[in-house]
């Protein structure tokens, strides 16, 4: 197995070979927790449901999927017809590249990455930003000022939280002393299998030991009380 990955043309097999099972797992998970909604907010509202392609209506988002793929594309007039195309373009492309550097478990310890590069967590937030131009650049080619003013309302929102979250990772950049995601990783494992668990006989005292008990003083007192009281008198 380590020959593949050795071999220059074998590597990229495998590359994009795990790009499109990441892509047919993304999507399909997409897919069907879409469906679990649909399926969940039918019985709130007391109606079936999807429920008429493919058993219990599993097929549904397929046929919604070949449906939209198929559908006659609509593009307004007076409009940039190349923006209008490439500014949805970069927001799906963003969102499925930031998988390109996240680990994967498989099973157990067996991991899989498409690439394994020391700046990740970089490469990510590099690739949300994009969103910020995907909508500036929806709104400019629509040739409409509110749109524009939507878009830009939209991009300065999503600066916002980009910044709040950059600010939340630091503390992790810190601590860990590295931006690669693997790295993270491998340090949440040892620091999880280094604190070892109380042990059950803690846990499960006698009730004896749960009793308050009178601090050391008091008992030094007592115990010279009760053996003046127990020695013998040497009064006649």
């Amino acid at each position: 197995m380590s020959g593949i990955y050795n071999d220059p043309i074998g590597h990229w097999v495998v590359v994009v070979l795990a790009i499109a099972l990441l892509l047919f797992v993304v999507l399909t998970a997409t897919a069907y927790t879409v469906w679990f909604e649909r399926v969940a907010l039918g019985h709130i509202q007391r109606r079936p449901g999807p429920n008429r392609v493919g058993p219990y209506g599993l097929l549904q988002l397929a046929a919604d999927g070949i449906k939209l793929a198929f559908k006659e594309s609509f593009i307004p007039a007076k409009t940039e017809k190349l923006l209008y195309v490439v500014a949805p373009t970069i927001a799906v492309a963003a969102a499925f590249l930031s998988w390109a550097v996240i680990p994967i478990g498989l099973w157990y310890n067996v991991q899989y990455w498409i690439a394994d590069i020391n700046i990740g967590i970089l490469l990510i937030f590099g690739l949300s930003s994009l969103n910020v131009y995907a909508i500036f650049l929806g709104g400019y080619a629509s040739e409409n000022k509110f749109s524009l003013l939507g878009g830009l309302r939209s991009a300065a929102q999503l600066i916002s939280y980009e910044l709040a979250l950059g600010l939340a990772l630091v503390p992790t950049f810190m601590i860990v002393g590295s931006l690669r995601l693997r790295d993270i990783v491998e340090y949440t494992d040892r620091s999880r299998s280094s604190s070892s668990p109380r042990s059950a006989s803690s846990s499960t005292s006698s009730p004896r030991s749960l009793r308050p008990t009178a601090p050391r003083s008091i008992c030094r007192r007592r115990s010279k009380s009760s053996s003046a009281a127990s020695s013998p008198s040497t009064r006649d």
